[in-house]
C-alpha cells in the first residue's frame, strides 16, 4: 500500500515537472510583444518624418554678417544635401558643380532626442577655424520658429593672435514652405555692449527630382520610388528674409574675409 501511494506520488512530481518545462520551452518560442524602453523610443516619431522629409538637395543661399554695423556678404552657388541615418538628419554643404565659390564642406547633424524632448544639433565647417559647434533646445516651437542655442563660441579673429573673445548664439530653424527654410544665427558679442544681431542665415530652396544629379547617387530619393520628398516640413509658418543684401561677384567667399577684415581689424 505505502509502495503504491509512493509510486503515485512520484508520477505526480514529474508530471508537474514535465509541464513546467514545457511552459518554459513554449514561452521561449513565443518572444514577448511587449517592446523594450530602448525599441519603443528608437522608432521613428512625427519629428523624424519631418526630418526625413527634407531629404534631397537644396541651394543654399549663405548671408554674413560678422558685425552688427557691417554690410551683409551673400554667397551664392551651394548646394546641401540631406539624407537620413537612422533618425539622425545628415547635411552636406559645398560649392555646386558650377560654382566659383572656394571649395569646402560644412557638415550638420539635426535629431530629436524622444528619451529627453530635446532637439540636439551639432556642425562643423572647414572654412573657418570654428571647431565642432554643438547645439540644444527643449523648447516647443514659438512663433514658427524652432530655436536651438550653440555653445559659447570662442572668435579667432582675422588678425595674426588670437582675438580671445566669445560670441554667444542660437540657431532658428523656419519654413515657410515645404520646400523652403531659413537656418539663422543671431550673435552676442562678449564685448560688453550687449547688442544682437543677425549674423549667419542659410536660405534653403529644395531642387526639383529631375534637377538631383551631379552630386551623388541621391539614394534617399530613388528608395521613395520616386516619388517627391515634400512634406509638411517640421515648422510652417511665415519666415521672410530680414537682411538687405549686397551680392559678390567671383569668389565670394574671399570677398566675404576681405570686408570682414577691413571690419574687425584696425588699420
Amino acid at each position: 500500500m505505502q509502495t503504491s501511494t509512493g509510486y503515485r506520488l512520484l508520477v505526480a512530481v514529474v508530471a508537474i515537472l514535465a509541464c513546467s518545462f514545457a511552459g518554459a520551452m513554449l514561452a521561449h518560442a513565443q518572444p514577448s510583444t511587449v517592446q523594450s524602453a530602448a525599441e519603443r523610443l528608437s522608432q521613428p516619431g512625427p519629428e523624424d518624418q519631418c526630418l526625413a522629409a527634407e531629404t534631397g538637395l537644396w541651394d543654399v543661399v549663405a548671408t554674413l554678417r560678422p558685425t552688427p554695423d557691417a554690410e551683409p556678404v551673400v554667397s551664392e552657388g551651394l548646394v546641401a544635401e540631406r539624407t537620413m541615418i537612422g533618425n539622425y538628419q545628415q547635411e552636406v554643404m559645398q560649392p555646386a558643380p558650377d560654382s566659383d565659390a572656394q571649395d569646402f564642406r560644412r557638415l550638420a547633424y539635426l535629431h530629436y532626442f524622444r528619451a529627453e524632448g530635446c532637439w540636439q544639433y551639432v556642425s562643423m565647417d572647414t572654412r573657418f577655424p570654428v571647431g565642432i559647434m554643438p547645439a540644444k533646445g527643449c523648447e516647443k516651437p514659438q512663433g514658427g520658429k524652432l530655436t536651438l542655442t550653440f555653445d559659447s563660441l570662442p572668435f579667432v579673429g582675422l588678425g595674426t593672435e588670437a582675438e580671445g573673445r566669445t560670441i554667444n548664439s542660437n540657431l532658428e530653424i523656419g519654413h515657410d514652405g515645404p520646400d523652403h527654410e531659413f537656418v539663422r544665427q543671431y550673435w552676442t558679442c562678449a564685448d560688453g555692449t550687449g547688442r544682437r544681431w543677425l549674423a549667419v542665415e542659410y536660405e534653403y530652396t529644395r531642387r526639383a527630382a529631375t534637377a538631383m544629379s551631379g552630386i551623388s547617387t541621391h539614394r534617399n530619393w530613388r528608395q521613395t520610388g520616386g516619388r517627391s520628398n515634400s512634406g509638411t516640413g517640421c515648422i510652417l509658418r511665415e519666415a521672410g528674409r530680414p537682411l538687405a543684401s549686397r551680392r559678390c561677384a567671383g569668389n565670394t567667399v574671399s570677398n566675404a574675409i576681405a570686408l570682414i577684415s577691413r571690419v574687425l581689424l584696425p588699420a
